[in-house]
Formats: C-alpha cells, sequence, structure tokens
C-alpha cells in the first residue's frame, strides 16, 4: 500500500468530497456577503436607495440563488450517502444562512416594485426582514 493512498472508504471519501463542495460554497457566500449578512444586505439596500437600480439588489440575489442551487445539490447527495445525521446539520446550517439571505434580498425587491420612495420609507421605518432580528 502507498504511503500516500487514502485510508478511508469510498463512502467517506465520496462524502469528503461533497463536503469539500461545500464549503468552497460557503467561501463564495462569505466572500459575496463579508463578514455580516445584516450589514451587507443593509447596504445593497442603501445603494438601491441612493442609486435607484434595481440592478443593485437583482445582482447580487442572483449569484447567491446559484450558490444556493448548488449546495441543494450537495446537500441532497450528503442526505443520499449518510442520511440525516451530523454532516446532513453542517450543510443545514449552511443552507439555512444563504436562504435568509435571499429572502431579505427578496423582501427588499418585493417592495422595490412599488418605488424608491417606498424602499427608503421601510429602511428608515426598520420594516424590512433583515432589520427585525
Amino acid at each position: 500500500m502507498k504511503a500516500n493512498q487514502d485510508k478511508r472508504s469510498p463512502l467517506e471519501q465520496n462524502l469528503a468530497s461533497w463536503m469539500e463542495h461545500i464549503n468552497r460554497v460557503e467561501y463564495r457566500f462569505e466572500k459575496i456577503c463579508g463578514p455580516n449578512e445584516i450589514n451587507f444586505v443593509n447596504e445593497i439596500c442603501k445603494r438601491f436607495i441612493a442609486e435607484n437600480d434595481m440592478e443593485v439588489i437583482t445582482s447580487p440575489t442572483s449569484k447567491i440563488e446559484k450558490l444556493l442551487k448548488s449546495i441543494y445539490c450537495f446537500q441532497n447527495e450528503v442526505l443520499s450517502l449518510m442520511g440525516v445525521g451530523s454532516d446532513y446539520e453542517k450543510v443545514d446550517i449552511i443552507v439555512k444562512r444563504v436562504k435568509k439571505v435571499v429572502g431579505w434580498l427578496e423582501d427588499i425587491q418585493s417592495v422595490a416594485f412599488f418605488g424608491i420612495d417606498e424602499v427608503d420609507d421601510n429602511q428608515k421605518a426598520r420594516r424590512f426582514a433583515y432589520q427585525m432580528l
């Protein structure tokens, strides 16, 4: 047996591979949002009010939704391999974080359809979901 040969079972190797994919998605998510997801969403909201450009909201929402789609796929693979257990729970925590940010952005976007003044009023009155924590 070679010294550098992986001694894990094929199941463990597959799981490790999927967990690496998940870690990369989480890294990309954190690179987009920075260290504080609430501040990230708040900055997007303020930028939308300043620029009155829906792209300010839709662009990051689209990027994060793509990450969410990937992580759902990886989560299903982990579930198929290991069932609901500690590895699945680790992935589920990440899924919930990503979903939460998408929901916050969609909240702002839905109000933005009514106009910039509605977004400004809601932001000042702290009516957006990300502001209610």
